[in-house]
């Protein structure tokens, strides 16, 4: 009979050549099985200890087939703890074992969340810490505009937006060297070998897919972040009365 050679997957209208034979996945184990030679039912066979049972024993044993992740580790388990010394055939493909690769990504994604609320904790220090020291620094001003008649909620909504315009401004400075670093990153080629970490890399290369959705999200949340923390010494400063904002000495 003819042999068939897997040389690629064609795309959806690409143009097939006359000697090509194209394989339904939906019905390709079924039709793999089905080649698969049937054992002998009801052939005696020798006991394991016989010096026979090596030429009669069955040539491969063909294990049951996966549907998850679990099943693949307990097929896995059962090849190790057979006592059967001939070749085990295990089929599977990734859609099988993909949970792995799911929970892998889980895992990698808690990681970054883990270090993003870090990051995010060191904002809200840096932000209360600077504000405090601009409104020491800035009472005597405070008072000055306070007693021109500027309304505490006025002073309140000033520093509010000054630290949010900060906050926008650097976290959109931050997204563009992010890009930037990405694309240097895209273009190292990076040889995995046999690492597992090899899964992660396209072609050689890592792939990095931000979205304009993402960015302007996480830079909204920064900016709202630094808002919100920027309220509390806002308050501070719009409770100072005008009498007491010009005594104020450093």
């Amino acid at each position: 009979h003819k042999r068939l050679v897997v040389r690629g997957i064609a795309a959806a209208g690409a143009p097939v050549v006359a000697d090509a034979a194209l394989v339904n996945e939906r019905d390709f184990y079924d039709a793999y099985y089905g080649t698969v030679p049937a054992p002998a039912a009801g052939r005696p066979l020798p006991d394991s200890a016989s010096p026979l049972w090596p030429a009669l024993a069955p040539e491969y044993l063909l294990m049951r087939r996966a549907a998850t992740t679990d099943e693949f580790t307990e097929v896995t388990r059962e090849m190790a703890r057979a006592s059967f010394k001939g070749i085990m055939v295990s089929v599977q493909s990734m859609y099988e074992t993909a949970s792995a690769i799911v929970q892998l990504e889980r895992a990698l994604n808690l990681i970054t969340l883990s270090a993003v609320m870090v990051l995010f904790l060191i904002i809200l220090v840096g932000v209360v810490n600077t504000l405090r020291m601009t409104i020491r620094e800035r009472t005597r001003e405070i008072g000055t505009v306070r007693a021109i008649g500027m309304q505490k909620r006025d002073v309140r909504a000033m520093f509010i937006l000054e630290t949010g315009m900060l906050a926008l401004i650097s976290s959109a400075a931050g997204a563009a060297a992010a890009l930037l670093a990405m694309t240097g990153l895209s273009a190292l080629t990076i040889d995995a070998g046999d690492n597992p970490l090899g899964m992660l890399l396209v072609d050689g290369h890592l792939y990095f897919a931000p979205t304009a959705g993402a960015i302007i999200g996480y830079v909204a949340l920064i900016v709202a972040i630094a808002a919100a923390t920027a309220y509390f010494p806002a308050r501070r400063a719009a409770d100072l009365t005008a009498a007491a904002a010009l005594r104020h000495y450093e």
